[in-house]
Order: C-alpha cells, then structure tokens, then sequence
C-alpha cells in the first residue's frame, strides 16, 4: 500500500522542470571523464542520475522507487529496534506514514536534487541505526556511502560525512577499547572526511561557492552600509557605487527582505565581480567567524534575509495536481508543536525510566546534525532558504519521531530494551 501510494504521489504527470534542471541535464550530457562532469556547476550525483535515466519522465520514476526503496528499509529498521509484534509493525508503520508527508513526497515530482537526497536521508538514518546496533565493517562501509551519497546530491549536505567524521574521530579517541573496535572506528571517521574533503574540491574547483556567496551579499551584506564598510575595509571594491544603488532601491515589498543586485556585468562593477570570484568566500567565511552571532541569531530575523523563497512556503514547490497524504500535519508539526513533542518525549523517558541504548543515541544525534545542517544551508546561500534548509528540517523531524516511538513503545526493562537487530542484514 505504501509503495502503491508513493509511485502515485511521485509518477502523476508531469514531471517538473525548473532552472536548476536544465543545468543538470546540460551537464549530464558530457562525458563521464570530463572534468565539466565533475566539477561543473552542480553537484555531479543529479547529472550522473540523468546520464542514466535519460528523460524528465524517467528520471521522476527512478528517483521514486528509489525513495520507497529507502524509506521501506528505513521502516524496517526502525521495526528491528522493538521486540516482535505490535511495537514493530506500530513502529515501522508510522515511518512509512512519514515518508508520504508533503516536504517529503513533494519532490519527487521534480527533476531537483531534493528526492535523492531525502533517499539518502532515510538510508543514513537506517544505515546508523544498524551500525549502532552491531558495528561491522560492511555497515560502516554502507553508513559512510548514504553520508557520500548525501553530499554528492546537495553540497550543503556535505556538513553530514564532515561532522560525521570528526565526531566519530572523537569518540574512537575518547572511548577506545578493543584494537579491531578501534580501527574500524578510525577507519569510517578518515573515509568520511575524505568523502566531505572531495566533495568540498567539487565545490572550489567548480567556482560554485562564488556563486553561493554573490547570492548571500545580494540580501545579508549589500542592503546593509556598516557590513558593506567592513567588507570594503577587507578588499571589496566598489563601496560607494553599492551604498548608492542600495540607497536608490525602491522599498521591498511588505514580508520580504531588501536586496541590492547590482549588475555584475557592467563595467562599473567588474572589480567587484573580479574580487567576488577570487576573494568573496573566503572573505565572507571570515566575515562569519569574526561574527559567530550572525550564524545563529540572522536566520531569526524577520522578514528573513532571503530572496526568491516562495513566500516560505515549501509548497511552492509541489504540482498543482499533487496528492497529498492526509497525515502531514500530525507526522509534520509546527515548530511549535515539534518543540510540544520533544517535551513529552522526554517525560515518558524520565517517566518510564528507559535507558537510551546506542541506537537511540545515535538518532539524537542526528537530530542535532538536522539543526547544524539548517544554519550551514541558510548561511550557504542567500535565496531559496526554504527548499534549501528542508533536508536538515526533515532530520530533525524523523529524529524527533523515531525518539517519540521509543519512549513510547519500548519495553521498560532495560535488558528487553536493547534494540538489537534481528534480521542480520545491512
């Protein structure tokens, strides 16, 4: 019924095409050697999908089976983390439930990275939960392929195998036991960070972190004089041509943020251009370091300091004839009621006495990677916030979730509450 639900919600037609798909069927048109395949202008995973899928139609189906592949086993999984019976299929179904809310079905619809990425979500979840439960190298092998396979989608997913890796380093440091326990921890901690690291050359040598960064001074620097000074007082030229043209803009329209464009073409600016390709991230990474407050308290500013975001309304996104599951407003709450279920979780965990085994560890710390993967997207690039923040959101949502089926469904003695899996599959 699920599979059925989702083939549904993710092959009506038509399939959507936006910009952002013609740049990945232009680049999934060369040559698998090339370096414009791999360093082009986007995250080489999309293109190297449409390379084999070949058509907008095709690749909306793929990337749903793939989907309801990925969140089935995750279902399964989680199932694996109570005893037989009812607690499991309780468990497992509420995932499936999940994995047809709208911020997570909508995109398959789409010739977008958001789908794939959403898949490599729910295979990290299964894959970490699975490698907590009994660690051997093909589930630390699988666990560091979904963190790849994240980042190869999106580049603002590359903060997963990057604080991925450094914690597990840590831990393997701090708690170490056994050699072969040790090596392997070693191990998965140095091929994450060799994951993110390649992933982060993608990024410099295509140049897209100067893209990134011209759409954060479009609305955070810009419309701004005091931050446009110390941004001229560390190289950028063209300061009072900014202030000017900043000066000139017409008010933004009510409940959204100003942006300054200038026209990075015209000659007036061509310094300005020159310097953002050359020195505009790592400037604008200084900017955040000697300003750690801008990082966590802009985003709560409100109008949000974003421009072409859908009024931030991630429907925005979705077909106009796109089937909706009726349960996304229980399974998908408001921040506010997300914050209400934390609440209780944590009660009837106080309250029941439940000991966290490591799977549930690991789960909570996912759900505080969802929280650091949001600020790294919404600092990453100044439009889209929105679709761009939605898979660190949905990790917070799963996690939350997944902690609210453990508290209330397993067993209170804590020998019955290992969550140990029983399948023996990866």
């Amino acid at each position: 019924m699920f599979a059925a639900f989702r083939l549904w919600q993710g092959t009506l037609p038509p399939a959507l095409i936006w910009q952002d798909s013609k740049d990945y069927e232009a680049i999934g048109s060369q040559s698998l050697g090339s370096s414009g395949f791999w360093f082009g202008g986007r995250p080489p995973l999309i293109p190297l999908f449409w390379k084999i899928m070949g058509s907008p139609q095709a690749f909306v189906a793929g990337q749903t089976v793939l989907s309801v592949a990925a969140w089935g086993y995750l279902a399964w999984t989680v199932g694996t983390m109570f005893p037989v019976g009812w607690r499991r299929s309780v468990s497992a179904v509420t995932v499936l439930a999940f994995g047809t809310v709208t911020p997570i079905a909508l995109w398959d619809r789409s010739v977008l990275s958001e789908s794939l990425a959403m898949s490599g979500l729910a295979l990290l979840f299964a894959l970490a939960i699975r490698l907590a439960q009994r660690p051997t190298v093909p589930r630390a092998a699988a666990f560091v392929g979904a963190a790849f396979f994240c980042a190869l989608a999106r580049d603002t997913e590359i903060v997963l195998p990057a604080i991925l890796g450094v914690s597990i380093l840590v831990f393997a440091f701090v708690r170490r036991r056994s050699g072969s326990k040790f090596k392997m921890l070693l191990a998965t901690a140095c091929a994450l960070l060799l994951a993110a690291g390649f992933c982060v050359a993608t990024v410099v040598e295509s140049g897209r972190d100067a893209l990134n960064v011209t759409d954060n001074l479009y609305v955070r620097v810009f419309p701004y004089p005091a931050r446009v000074a110390w941004f001229a007082s560390h190289g950028m030229p063209e300061q009072k041509q900014i202030d000017q043209l900043a000066d000139t803009q017409p008010p933004p329209a009510s409940g959204t943020a100003k942006a300054v464009f200038p026209n990075l073409h015209a000659s007036e600016f061509a310094r300005l251009d020159a310097w953002i390709n050359g020195h505009g991230a790592s400037t604008y990474a200084l900017w955040m370091i000697t300003h750690p407050w801008f990082v966590v308290l802009e985003p709560l500013r409100r109008p949000e300091r974003t421009f072409n975001d859908g009024d931030g309304n991630i429907d925005s996104y979705a077909a106009l004839n796109r089937v909706t599951s009726g349960l996304t407003p229980v399974l998908w709450p408001s921040w506010v009621w997300l914050e209400g279920v934390v609440a209780v979780t944590l009660v009837v965990v106080f309250g029941r006495e439940l000991r966290p085994h490591r799977a549930v560890q690991v789960i909570m710390a996912l759900g505080l990677l969802g929280v650091a993967a949001m600020l790294v997207a919404w600092n990453g690039d100044g439009q889209e916030a929105t679709r761009h923040t939605i898979e660190g959101l949905a990790e917070i949502h799963l996690a939350v979730l997944i902690m609210f089926l453990y508290a209330v469904l397993a067993p209170r003695d804590p020998g019955r509450a290992e969550l140990r899996s029983h399948s023996g599959a990866v």
